[in-house]
């Protein structure tokens, strides 16, 4: 809902580098998200994942290259939209 609700801030905007606005998009909003449900409700069992989710994460998922082989990556993308 929160990226919803803030999507007009990113919808039809240049930005200088992709990545930066992705990462505020994903990962600023889901931090909000959580810190908001905790706010309205502190007894939500909630507990952070270790880096490898607490050993149920796949780093080498079995085909996760062809994402990369097929397509570039947006990291290096400069001066372009995320959201038309």
């Amino acid at each position: 809902n929160n990226i919803a609700k803030n999507a007009g801030h990113y919808k039809g905007k240049v930005f200088v580098r992709a990545r930066d606005a992705i990462l505020e998009l994903t990962t600023y909003m889901l931090m909000r998200s959580i810190y908001q449900c905790l706010q309205e409700n502190p007894d939500i069992p909630f507990t952070q994942a270790g880096i490898d989710f607490n050993g149920y994460g796949i780093p080498n998922m079995p085909g996760s290259w062809v994402r990369f082989a097929s397509k570039r990556s947006y990291v290096r993308a400069k001066n372009c939209m995320i959201l038309k």
